[in-house]
């Protein structure tokens, strides 16, 4: 319900934000064989990309990406599978004084384009989609609030909430600081796993 409300007004604020950019990918597959029987079995499936991007205001950008998969095994008595996967769905707003991220996004902690040790909220998962051309694909829905020190120094907090059921005691929640001193950046950052915390 929370995940279905968050789509509905992201799809919204995309609206409001007037220029929007569409990308569709649509891939098709058929595949067939023979037994030794001689009966030929066919097999169909394919899968397809949906990317909205909301670009046309400054202060508040959203972006909407979904993809589905369709599968059909050969045979006869064979049933078609399909899945959709959200992989992208946030609003980030820039407000006096800080900029919001809501929704299901990546949030890029330490340095890394292949793999990022640095990063404790996404860092141990390299995945790599490579039709859409990106590293270190993995996502997860969140809330952070991003809070500039000045220049090329701030503060990143971070809230990762279960979606069903929706409980504080269940959330994720962590922050990093980024400071320039001089020619050197320092970057410090911490992430409480409650699943871990509940196992201890």
């Amino acid at each position: 319900m929370f995940a279905t409300s968050l789509l509905l007004g992201l799809l919204a604020a995309a609206a409001a934000a007037a220029d929007l950019r569409t990308a569709v990918t649509v891939e098709a597959l058929l595949s067939g064989l023979s037994d030794p029987e001689g009966t030929l079995l066919i097999g169909a499936g394919g899968s397809a990309r949906l990317d909205l991007t909301a670009t046309g205001n400054r202060d508040v950008r959203g972006r909407l990406s979904l993809s589905a998969d369709l599968r059909r095994e050969a045979g006869d008595d064979a049933g078609a599978a399909a899945a959709v996967e959200v992989e992208r769905a946030f609003l980030r707003a820039r407000l006096p004084g800080f900029r919001l991220t809501a929704g299901k996004t990546r949030l890029a902690w330490g340095r890394g384009r292949f793999f990022n040790a640095g990063d404790i909220l996404f860092g141990q998962d390299p995945a790599f989609a490579a039709g859409a051309g990106e590293f270190l694909t993995a996502s997860d829905w969140l809330l952070a609030a991003y809070v500039p020190l000045g220049r090329l120094s701030f503060l990143e907090l971070v809230a990762l909430p279960p979606l069903e059921p929706l409980a504080v005691e269940r959330t994720d929640a962590g922050g990093r600081a980024v400071v320039r001193l001089g020619e050197l950046t320092v970057e410090g950052g911490y992430l409480y796993a409650a699943a871990d915390a509940a196992q201890q």
